[in-house]
């Protein structure tokens, strides 16, 4: 059966995303210094470095945290191996409480979006859903909203946590071996940003690939 295009769950979706994006304008770069600063004054005390790393990349759900260079702290201050775990730890719980957002608000949103839109939203998530939240997983604002879009669209819990698992392990220990082991690409972290964009986009391609052959 087709659905419509969900115009509705589209509006949605981006307005979701500009609200995202309008708190990283107004408040990423005073928490970024609030970060750097606090972590400073305590990096002697490595449990509480821990502790704040792992507080701080947790709340990325809510808060606009520079995500990449809390990951490449946790690596700098904690070592490769603990830094890993760490980022691990927080961006799954990250990722557990916006698909729980999303779970939870799905009735509202069937009924505010209407109940052709979610079936078509979930229609496409259960075609396209293979490798995407793994695939986003690096990306600003969209890994954040895909995951409460995938609550919203009750995608199956078992797949999530899979892709979230690869995604966020991958994510960590790479940003994590960059702030243990390289200082030049931590103090000018872009091109590892591109680098990690280029993997979400490898990563949407192989999702495509197996959504076309199930179907032939």
């Amino acid at each position: 059966m087709k659905h419509p295009f969900p115009i509705r769950t589209a509006v949605l979706f981006t307005i979701v995303c500009l609200l995202v994006l309008v708190s990283f304008l107004l408040w990423a770069e005073p928490i970024d210094e609030w970060i750097k600063e606090t972590i400073g004054r305590t990096a002697a005390n490595k449990r509480m470095v821990a502790f704040l790393l792992f507080a701080v990349l947790s709340s990325d759900i809510f808060l606009p945290i520079p995500s990449c260079l809390v990951s490449m702290m946790c690596g700098l201050y904690l070592g490769f191996g603990a830094g890993t775990f760490v980022s691990f730890a927080a961006m799954s719980v990250s990722a557990a409480v916006g698909y729980l957002i999303g779970l939870y608000a799905s009735d509202w949103a069937r009924k505010l979006i209407g109940e052709g839109d979610m079936q078509a939203l979930q229609a496409i998530q259960a075609k396209g859903g293979a490798f995407v939240l793994l695939g986003l997983r690096g990306v600003p604002i969209l890994a954040e909203v895909s995951l409460v879009f995938a609550g919203l669209g009750r995608y199956p819990l078992r797949k999530t946590i899979a892709q979230v698992a690869v995604g966020n392990g991958l994510i960590s220990g790479f940003y994590a071996w960059i702030g243990a082991y390289s200082r030049e690409a931590f103090d000018s972290p872009v091109p590892a940003f591109l680098m990690t964009i280029a993997a979400s986009a490898l990563f949407l391609f192989i999702g495509r690939l197996r959504v076309r052959n199930a179907r032939r």
